[in-house]
């Protein structure tokens, strides 16, 4: 506010003393107003301005959100296509080798024909291939100790024979049990028990591994007494039944003493034992004896 000019503007009108002094107050009194007007108006001004800034960040922020949303379920979506497409091309393998086999049945079949057309006598070339009506195993979601029980479970009740379960449950297998499948000779591949035993093996699902289950479960949330006990006793029997042990008291006593007697050896003679597996503790001590005599050591490291 130029009051110079305010004072000059009076004056230009003809005033002086007291209407001079009133006609710069007013007309000064007026210029502050319209000042303060006008900073008011720069002030909303910013704030609106600052409240588009804030609208605009927000919205790209929702749609950044909303995008990487997107691009996650277009990821997950993508992958369970894939996850489908290996099962279904897993599946396709496992027929594939199946009707492989099939057809060399058959020739040998036809090539051990007796000359009036009578076929020879021959176990496998009497195998019944089903498709059972059991979901496929999937190694990331299912248990295989429980799937291969309910699988027997079937099997039982379908009354097959076993030698038709190894060729049945190869259909069922996908990823990593397939391979186990595929990888296997052919008497193997036709023993239920061998590759049973092969894939228990590859999940790591052994008698030490049971073994370790039971001693370090803990109830799962939601898990009732009865449940918990139940998968104690699965623990156990699984156990035994890996280690080759009678379910008997004397069986179990054994075997618990095997244990134990492994543990309280030192590491390398611990090791020795395992890779071994003695079947009873009296076989266990004849074989620490000749080891311990032959390195001049103890049952524990000193």
């Amino acid at each position: 506010m130029d009051l110079t000019k305010i004072v000059d503007a009076g004056k230009a009108l003809g005033l002086d003393g007291v209407e001079l002094r009133e006609f710069v107050e007013k007309r000064g009194e007026a210029v502050r107003e319209r000042e303060e007007r006008a900073l008011e108006r720069e002030e909303r001004n910013r704030e609106r301005e600052e409240k588009e800034r804030n609208r605009d960040k927000e919205e790209r922020d929702r749609r950044e959100v909303l995008e990487k949303d997107e691009a996650e379920r277009k990821r997950a979506s993508e992958e369970k296509e894939r996850e489908n497409e290996r099962v279904k091309e897993a599946e396709n393998q496992a027929y594939l080798i199946e009707m492989q086999r099939l057809e060399i049945q058959l020739e040998q079949e036809k090539n051990r024909a007796r000359p009036g057309g009578r076929v020879l006598p021959n176990p496998e070339s009497r195998v019944k291939a089903s498709k059972p009506k059991l979901p496929p195993f999937h190694d990331r979601t299912d248990d295989l100790d429980a799937y291969l029980k309910r699988f027997e479970r079937y099997a039982t009740s379908q009354e097959w024979k076993e030698i038709e379960w190894p060729v049945n449950l190869s259909a069922l297998l996908t990823g990593k049990a397939l391979e186990v499948y595929s990888r296997l000779s052919s008497a193997e591949a036709h023993d239920y028990k061998l590759l049973k035993l092969a894939l228990l093996k590859r999940f790591q699902l052994t008698a030490d591994g049971f073994r370790h289950k039971l001693r370090t479960a803990k109830p799962e949330y939601g898990e009732s007494g009865p449940q918990f006990a139940a998968r104690l006793s699965n623990y156990l029997d699984r156990w035994i039944d890996l280690a080759e042990g009678e379910k008997t008291f004397q069986g179990l006593k054994d075997l618990l003493l095997r244990e134990q007697f492994t543990d309280g050896c030192g590491k390398d003679l611990a090791l020795f034992l395992r890779e071994r597996q003695p079947k009873t503790i009296q076989a266990m001590t004849e074989i620490a004896e000749p080891y311990l005599e032959a390195r001049g050591g103890y049952l524990v490291n000193q």
